[in-house]
């Protein structure tokens, strides 16, 4: 099997399934990734550009007797879960508030979609189990909208992904371009203020952990 180049939106399930693969470790804990499993301690954070290593597909195999006739069910990886946890401009979490989601997907090289609706938990959490194909969304709650591009965060240790992380919080680090522009330099500084930092406008392992745990991944 090749080497497989990441392309943004793709994460570790979503390449596993893409090579016919059922459970997606097959492919993470491979002696051929374990760089890949240094950088990348979260499977479901890849970053364009990371190399993953596919191994060979070893068929399964079964006893039968002959002149019967035989039926085997092949399993297939169709859905990932997709964590949500929605605030106000305040900070506040959207609780105990009916939502709908909207996820796009490509089946069969045509655009499909499929509406979700339920109720945010006491924290503004939701869940949903999706298709492994989803590409993006939309969510209104509350006369909230929120676009959402699914399996496009980048990994915490890159700028991109601290970029993308505070945007999404509300410290807007816009354009998103991996360099620690102006803006993203304020949004910094910002964040480290709030959360009782020493501010410096600089990323450094306490402000990326403070980070992680603001957001939760």
């Amino acid at each position: 099997m090749p080497w497989h180049t990441v392309e943004q939106g793709e994460w570790i399930g979503s390449i596993a399934k893409d090579y016919g693969f059922y459970d997606w470790h097959a492919i993470y804990n491979a002696p051929e990734n374990a760089d890949l499993r240094k950088s990348r301690p979260e499977p479901h954070l890849l970053y364009a550009g990371d190399q993953v290593f596919v191994p060979d597909l070893h068929p399964g195999q079964c006893s039968c007797a002959t002149d019967q006739l035989h039926t085997f069910v092949l399993k297939k990886p169709d859905t990932t879960k997709i964590v949500i946890i929605v605030k106000d401009e305040n900070d506040q979490p959207i609780a105990s508030k009916p939502y709908k989601l909207t996820l796009e997907r490509i089946v069969d090289g045509n655009p499909s979609s499929r509406v979700y609706s339920g109720t945010t938990d006491a924290n503004g959490r939701l869940e949903r189990e999706i298709p492994h194909e989803t590409m993006q969304g939309r969510l209104v709650v509350e006369g909230y909208h929120y676009d959402l591009q699914v399996g496009h965060l980048d990994p915490i240790e890159e700028i991109t992904g601290v970029q993308k992380r505070l945007t999404n919080i509300g410290y807007d680090c816009t354009p998103i371009d991996g360099t620690l522009n102006d803006q993203t330099v304020l949004a910094i500084t910002q964040f480290q203020q709030e959360m009782n930092l020493t501010a410096t406008g600089q990323l450094d392992d306490t402000t990326r952990q403070k980070l992680k745990e603001k957001y939760g991944c």
